[in-house]
């Protein structure tokens, strides 16, 4: 089984310039095979705390860190696919639209280029 979740205790003894690597060295779990099941459980263990750091990385870069303290991760998550313009919650897609296709004309944070740079994070 993959550990993709890690407690505090797993980094403190960790230098602050040592966490990155760190966590671009751990198991994880990629977008394309996260299910809400994994969100709610590990190990068959609820996952009861809404207070906690999650990160979307790819093999070479943390790519976002957030935060739950008022949401649980299966309603916080999901959140940052909202491939609407309006959307409120979709900061992971113009992060990646802003860092992964600056080259682009026209890479507005419109719906079309939000849904194109979704189906690239999955």
């Amino acid at each position: 089984m993959i550990k993709y979740l890690y407690e505090i205790e797993d980094i403190l003894n960790l230098k602050p310039s040592e966490v990155e690597e760190w966590f671009l060295k751990c198991d994880a779990i990629s977008l394309s095979s996260l299910k809400i099941k994994d969100l709610v459980f590990f190990n068959d263990i609820p996952i009861y705390s809404s207070n906690g750091v999650y990160l979307f990385r790819n093999k070479v870069n943390i790519v976002y860190v957030g935060k739950c303290t008022s949401r649980n991760f299966v309603e916080r998550i999901p959140s940052h696919f909202d491939i609407r313009s309006k959307g409120w919650f979709n900061s992971l897609l113009v992060r990646l639209i802003k860092s992964e296709f600056l080259n682009l004309p026209d890479i507005s944070n419109n719906d079309k280029n939000l849904t194109n740079v979704a189906k690239y994070a999955f």
